[in-house]
């Protein structure tokens, strides 16, 4: 993930949310090996993650980087 990207992900979401988003799109991590290497709840990381990615989204097709914002998270 670009640094430009990242700040401006950072503006949207909480610091936590953005590594948890990085650790499943990215990384290509599953939702059961982040539970177990950030110690949360399966079930309350899918809900986090969501949300994350639906705030990024809203706000990113109201910017210049509304195409990221529609590929890479949705």
């Amino acid at each position: 993930m670009s640094n430009e990207l990242k700040r401006e992900i950072l503006k949207v979401v909480s610091e936590q949310d953005c590594m948890l988003l990085e650790m499943k799109y990215i990384e290509g991590y599953s939702y059961e090996e982040i539970a177990e290497r950030t110690g949360l709840k399966s079930s309350t990381l899918r809900s986090r993650v969501h949300r994350a990615a639906m705030k990024i989204q809203t706000s990113f097709k109201h910017s210049d980087l509304s195409d990221v914002g529609s590929e890479r998270w949705g």
